[in-house]
């Protein structure tokens, strides 16, 4: 019998000479080209962008596990045409005019999904210089029923306090969120109470509460000089654009608290990082100030500076920041 093992041993090594593949190797190959074949015969094949690239994909419809016998738009799986296709849970995804944020991968030898969330709101992080606009998660009653919260605590918590899942790194820059940091969301701010990065790898878990107005978010100019009686308020009061959209501000110039009429100012925009890059375009008529946000597609939020300043004597002058956002 040793030597009929010798001899199926020394076949079996002559058979991986020739194909340099062991049959489940071959399977798999072969599958996979099966699955390649088929990948683009169908209708679900959509055109997103991943982490601000470009890629083609199947995106189908994901049943909420609450409820499988309707399907939950805020959910949808992406399939991948190859198995070694890198992905991972934080990563952006933008498709139909949203943004989605990976929240699972699934992955086998033939295969690779993720599950996609999508996300409503965002939040703009200020930290070290660097201005990041983070699209949020915030998590709905169901579902934090579903992971076991008590019904009497969910009533005070959909009240008073949300959960909000984030990326912890975008453009490879990690997310620097800080317990008492506080951010608007919607149209009302909270609070951050507590930080989690080791529940989910690849997103941070946050608890937050309602904060009401932030304290000392009035948008007044940032900068300004008064001189010899002089000052410059630019009205809008709002700090934020949105790409793709304009808004028109006006500069009123005041004399010993008299509006000077005839004044003429003059305006300067540039980008507060100091590039050189189009975030905006802008037209100016005296008085007022016509910008326009770029519709480039962005994770970080830009941030212009708005300057203008008294045409007779430059050194009155009024200065804000604008933020360029993907939305509010």
């Amino acid at each position: 019998m040793e030597g009929v093992d010798d001899m199926a041993y020394e076949s079996f090594d002559a058979y991986l000479f020739v194909t340099k593949s062991t049959p489940s190797e071959i399977y798999k190959d072969e599958f996979q080209e099966l699955v390649n074949a088929e990948y683009e015969n169908t209708t679900t094949l959509k055109e997103v962008l991943h982490n601000g690239n470009p890629i083609t994909v199947r995106v189908v419809g994901k049943f909420n596990t609450e409820a499988l016998s309707r399907r939950n738009d805020n959910y949808q799986k992406i399939i991948f045409k190859t198995p070694d296709y890198e992905v991972k849970i934080g990563d952006i995804f933008e498709f139909d005019d949203n943004v989605w944020i990976c929240t699972d991968v699934t992955h086998t030898t033939v295969s690779k999904s993720c599950t996609v969330t999508r996300s409503y709101h965002s939040i703009t992080v200020n930290k070290k210089g660097i201005s990041l606009e983070v699209p949020i998660i915030v998590e709905d009653a169901v579902r934090l029923y579903s992971l076991g919260q008590d019904r009497t605590n969910l009533l005070d918590l959909v009240s008073d306090e949300i959960i909000v899942y984030c990326p912890a790194i975008i453009d490879s820059t990690p997310i620097d969120i800080e317990v008492k940091d506080v951010y608007k969301i919607g149209q009302r701010f909270y609070k951050v109470l507590t930080v989690q990065d080791i529940i989910i790898n690849g997103l941070l878990i946050l608890k937050m509460q309602f904060y009401g107005q932030k304290p000392g978010d009035t948008h007044e100019n940032i900068d300004e000089n008064i001189s010899e009686g002089y000052k410059i308020i630019i009205s809008p009061s709002e700090s934020t654009i949105i790409k793709g959209k304009s808004k028109t501000f006006v500069a009123t110039v005041s004399y010993d608290g008299i509006e000077d009429t005839e004044a003429e100012v003059v305006w300067y925009v540039g980008n507060k990082d100091g590039s050189n890059e189009s975030y905006c375009t802008y037209s100016v008529d005296n008085r007022t100030c016509h910008i326009t946000a770029s519709n480039k597609t962005q994770h970080v939020s830009k941030i212009i500076v708005l300057r203008v300043v008294l045409k007779d004597n430059p050194e009155i002058f009024a200065e804000k920041t604008l933020t360029i956002s993907r939305s509010i």
